[in-house]
C-alpha cells in the first residue's frame, strides 16, 4: 500500500491524519490550512481506507471521451 497522502485538492497544502475515536477505529485525513475554503475530510475505519478516500480524485474515475 502506498502510505503517502496527496496534497489537499483545493488549497495545495499537506493534510493531517487524525484518530479521531481510538476505541472506534475511526481514521480521519483532513486539511486543517485556515485559508482553505473547502476544508475537505476524509473518515473512514482503518488507515489504508482513510487514505485511499483521500487520495481518490474525481478525474482519475472519469474516461475521456473524444
Amino acid at each position: 500500500m502506498d502510505e503517502t497522502m496527496k496534497e489537499c485538492p483545493f488549497c495545495g497544502e499537506s493534510p493531517v491524519l487524525a484518530y479521531d475515536m481510538p476505541l472506534r477505529g475511526c481514521v480521519t485525513v483532513c486539511c486543517v490550512n485556515s485559508a482553505c475554503r473547502i476544508k475537505p475530510r476524509a473518515t473512514e475505519n482503518s488507515l489504508r481506507e482513510a487514505l485511499k478516500a483521500w487520495n481518490t480524485r474525481a478525474e482519475e474515475g472519469i474516461e475521456k471521451k473524444i
